[in-house]
């Protein structure tokens, strides 16, 4: 057989760990939805800005995750969601199933494998499969952990004024900044942060849309 990290899209029909994974969104679910930059849907999102405090120095952006689900490094996802789950208090609440358990079974429920016309076998040695019902809720408390690492943090440079994501879209409203610094330096201050952003984590690439005429495109998620 040979290995590969696939876009592929993975069909849970007949899926041995289709019960499985439904079991374990159910359990994961408080924890992805406990992120800083949660948002239920752009109902939700609306009433958050209206409270914003905003002006004329401000610029709304959007960003953008590149190919999110197969880019999640699951070594460390699985880590920081064994973190997560040992620091739960409530996990008892949710199910009878230790945290050990619960770790093995994500294990079990992420070993994807493809097979092609030719008989060829796949495996997905990393990311997380898109179609699998739990690819989403392990996307989500990773991508919670890059925030409060890489972008909530008090000791970053740069501090975005309004970041809200929801799955693999972003945000945000941003400080124009100096614009005689800007000049100087060649860019703005979103574009440095985009790029500070790029290289904590060379599988997470952000793109970034900025608004134009006051106008910025954004997903509806009902």
């Amino acid at each position: 057989s040979d290995v590969c990290s696939s876009d592929l899209v993975v069909s849970q029909v007949d899926d041995p760990t289709y019960n499985i994974c439904k079991e374990l969104k159910r359990i994961l679910k408080p924890i992805s939805e406990s992120g800083k930059s949660y948002i239920k849907n752009t109902y939700a999102l609306k009433e958050m800005i209206k409270n914003a405090n905003l002006d004329e120095d401000c610029l709304m952006a959007s960003l953008d995750i590149v190919g999110l689900y197969p880019s999640i490094p699951l070594k460390k996802a699985l880590e920081v969601i064994r973190e997560k789950l040992e620091a739960d208090e409530t996990l008892p609440d949710r199910t009878d199933w230790k945290v050990e358990d619960i770790m093995k079974l994500l294990e079990i429920s992420m070993e994807t494998y493809f097979k092609t016309l030719d008989g060829k076998i796949w495996v997905q040695i990393d990311g997380c499969p898109i179609g699998k019902s739990i690819s989403g809720e392990i996307a989500e408390i990773y991508m919670n952990w890059f925030e409060e690492t890489f972008v909530f943090n008090e000791q970053n440079d740069f501090q975005p004024i309004f970041w809200k994501r929801m799955r693999d879209d972003i945000f945000l409203v941003w400080k124009k900044g100096d614009p005689e610094m800007n000049r100087k330096l060649g860019s703005d201050e979103l574009d440095r942060f985009l790029w500070k952003l790029n290289s904590f984590e060379k599988r997470i690439e952000f793109t970034v849309e900025r608004e134009k005429g006051g106008v910025l495109p954004f997903l509806i998620c009902l």
